[in-house]
């Protein structure tokens, strides 16, 4: 009986040891890439999490964190979570075009995704702040100055609509 109490207790702790073993970085890049061309997301989340948990250090661990933000929302329409990754970029990668990006990110998710106009202001504002020389910076500008005008209502996205009818014949001249 003893016996078999000690037999047990072995498989059990082979079991936990075997199953908490990480795959090496390169055999994880690759079943990323894999899951990603199945279109495999929730399953390449959780890939990418193992990845960025377990090699924080890798070249690769950056671009991951930003695409994970990208894939919360479009698995999971998480937007919140996305909002939360972004600005653990902006934080881990200060000087990066992922910041740059990540902040660009975050006023666009509360303005276009979550209609916090405010919010998005003040983050669409920090992005002015930090980066005004980007070649994001006059969309940045464009956006704060239409926040919360309905999309018919700009001029440029109104023209842009009635020329759409007048190539397809469906203009009311």
């Amino acid at each position: 009986m003893l016996k078999n109490f000690f037999f047990m207790l072995f498989i059990l702790f082979l079991g936990v040891f075997s199953c908490s073993k990480v795959k090496p970085e390169k055999e994880l890049l690759v079943d990323i890439q894999t899951l990603e061309k199945q279109e495999k997301i929730a399953e390449a989340i959780d890939l990418i999490e193992t990845f960025i948990k377990h090699y924080p250090e890798s070249e690769s661990t950056p671009n991951f964190t930003s695409k994970l933000a990208d894939l919360y929302i479009l698995a999971h329409k998480d937007y919140h979570h996305a909002i939360e990754i972004h600005n653990q970029v902006i934080k881990k990668y200060p000087g990066s075009k992922l910041e740059v990006r990540s902040q660009f990110m975050i006023g666009y998710i509360y303005a276009n995704e979550l209609g916090e106009l405010e919010n998005a202001r003040t983050a669409y504002t920090e992005f002015l702040r930090k980066f005004p020389n980007d070649e994001l910076a006059p969309s940045v500008k464009w956006e704060i100055d239409n926040l919360g005008v309905d999309i018919s209502q700009i001029p440029i996205a109104s023209d842009e609509k009635d020329a759409d009818k007048e190539a397809n014949g469906t203009s009311k001249k």
